[in-house]
């Protein structure tokens, strides 16, 4: 049938040719050169000389124009046969082969996954469905299920048996470690004995995941490996213990002046009250030592995820009431927060508000993230307040002209000002991002672009660059954070987006503590046949975390946007404004 179907597009592709050479014009030529692109199996050359061939039909005389209309449709089925028709089979004999390799790998526990994971997004590819057919990709599902099947089976099997030797090992590693505890052991075997037992431990629990809950000899098993953990905790870790809670208590007490007192805050409740007062306290809705308490766990917690001697003795009694205390604060003070921001929106929503009070709570809404960081409301919160400041702006007459006119005005005040801006602050030029700790509190100021959904992508900060190679995660301080949002609004889009903007020159204070980005990564690689043409190309984008030391933008310049902690931002007239 292929062999059919080639002859036949080899007739209508003579039959263009001949027909293209007896007409000397424009859409002859390129139609002749379509048709040799198809014989050389360049679709994509062939596909182009359609499309100007296409173009040059204004002059045709109508008998032309049909003569030429037809050749152009018999040429495109040819395009799509012979294309799709490789793609076709290039398909098919990367499902096989997938198959194959599957079936090949059941039962074995070290290629299983790839081979089956490689199957299943080969079944899953729309592309495989259009050019296969639905029937056909649903039968190597229904044939791949088998396969699944079988190896869950033989897998289970293997699994158990790994699982009962992981634990008989576990068992006698634990009775040679118990020495190293007693009267004439070291304090390096010790700790030497508490890390293998750790590792041993961790690798046992992992193995019985995989495991049925319900199943009898498993159950049995966990109880084994439950009896060695109890006595490991007991004797091993005993002065562990202590050293752990000790740590942790010095890692949170260490800044509790900056909280201590919290509960005796009293929030804000009242729209009025709030805007009234422009003070750093009224940011925080009357709390910053809440506030300051709500920062200060979340770091806290993160630090947790990576403290190893902690992982050990997270399931101790004690070690658990004292991270549980924390997060019984955190958890208070967080609902505190969300409470009163709560009760500041409703009242707002039954109000009227003028132009001063829509920027007001413009502010508020920015003033959310840095008040309750980590809270679940966040989002909830400040759409919420976006929807009162779009109902109150609408849509009006000449936008476009106003905020261009209005751009190029706040641009030229932004220069001239700036160097007042930045002079308000006091700067340090021994800053080295790889040991941003050592400069914790000071101000830097650099210039640079925000990478922020280029480089890296969207998650917990606003802004992220780097310098001299090192990841930076920025946040904005509270009346930074109003001046980019109220200019971004205006503009329809973010600041650097648009070369006129230029760079960004930026204060900033460095925090000493550090947060986590997500850089973007991209491969890309040839699609070959089995005989080594290359059919195509292919492009996968990525991410991977990496650590960002993390700094406050209290001072920016970048096109339109002047602005400075405390000061104000420069508006289109040159004078300072709160955002």
């Amino acid at each position: 049938m292929r062999k059919l179907i080639a002859l036949a597009a080899s007739a209508v592709i003579a039959g263009l040719v001949s027909t293209a050479c007896a007409d000397s014009s424009d859409v002859a030529e390129y139609l002749r050169e379509a048709s040799e692109a198809v014989t050389q199996k360049d679709f994509d050359e062939a596909r182009l000389k359609i499309e100007l061939a296409e173009a040059s039909m204004d002059d045709v005389s109508d008998a032309d124009r049909a003569k030429f209309e037809t050749e152009i449709k018999q040429l495109k089925a040819v395009i799509f046969e012979w294309a799709d028709g490789e793609a076709r089979q290039t398909v098919q004999r990367k499902v096989d082969r997938a198959m194959e390799e599957a079936e090949d790998s059941i039962g074995n526990m070290v290629t299983w996954n790839g081979d089956s994971a490689e199957l299943q997004t080969l079944l899953d590819d729309p592309d495989t469905t259009r050019l296969l057919g639905a029937e056909a990709v649903a039968g190597y599902q229904k044939k791949f299920a088998t396969f699944k099947k079988v190896h869950a089976g033989k897998a289970l099997k293997e699994n158990l048996q790994y699982a009962k030797d992981s634990v008989t090992q576990l068992e006698e590693v634990w009775k040679e470690a118990k020495g190293e505890f007693g009267p004439d052991g070291s304090p390096n075997g010790k700790e030497s004995a508490i890390e293998e037992m750790t590792d041993e431990l961790s690798d046992v629990n992992e193995r019985l995941a995989q495991l049925p809950q319900d199943d009898a000899e498993v159950n049995a098993l966990r109880q084994r490996v439950a009896t060695v953990a109890t006595e490991f905790t007991t004797i091993a870790l005993a002065e562990k213990k202590t050293e752990v809670l000790d740590d942790l208590k010095r890692g949170w007490e260490l800044y509790e002046n900056d909280w201590n007192g919290w509960r005796d805050e009293k929030p804000v409740t009242s729209w009025d009250t709030w805007r009234s007062e422009g003070s750093e306290k009224m940011s925080a809705l009357g709390c910053p030592k809440t506030v300051e308490l709500i920062d200060r766990s979340e770091s806290w917690f993160e630090n947790l995820e990576d403290n190893e001697s902690y992982e050990m003795l997270k399931d101790d009694a004690d070690v658990k009431a004292y991270v549980q205390s924390i997060a019984k604060d955190r958890a208070e003070a967080l609902a505190r927060m969300e409470g009163a921001a709560d009760a500041i929106i409703k009242e707002v929503e039954s109000k009227q508000l003028d132009e001063d009070q829509i920027d007001k709570l413009d502010y508020f809404s920015d003033t959310i993230d840095n008040n309750m960081t980590g809270s679940a409301k966040i989002e909830q919160f400040q759409a919420r307040c976006q929807k009162i400041i779009d109902k109150f702006h609408g849509e009006t007459a000449g936008a476009d002209e106003a905020t261009a006119k209005w751009y190029e005005a706040m641009k030229t005040a932004a220069a001239d000002n700036w160097g007042n801006i930045e002079n308000k602050f006091e700067t340090t030029e021994n800053f080295d991002p790889m040991n941003a700790e050592a400069s914790k509190g000071k101000l830097i100021k650099f210039e640079t672009d925000n990478l922020m959904g280029w480089r890296f992508s969207p998650g917990d900060f606003p802004f992220a660059t780097t310098i001299e190679g090192q990841a930076i995660a920025g946040r904005y301080d509270p009346m930074v954070a109003s001046a980019v949002k109220r200019i971004e609004e205006r503009l329809g889009r973010s600041l650097g987006d648009d070369d006129n903007d230029g760079r960004w020159t930026v204060i900033a204070r460095v925090e000493g503590r550090s947060g986590k980005l997500m850089r973007r990564t991209e491969a890309s690689g040839d699609v070959l046949t089995d005989g080594g043409e290359k059919v195509g190309e292919i492009k996968a984008e990525g991410h991977e975390e990496v650590e960002a030391p993390i700094i406050t933008i209290v001072a920016a310049h970048c096109g339109p946007l002047c602005v400075g902690s405390k000061l104000g931002m420069i508006d289109e007239n040159g004078k300072l404004v709160e955002p």
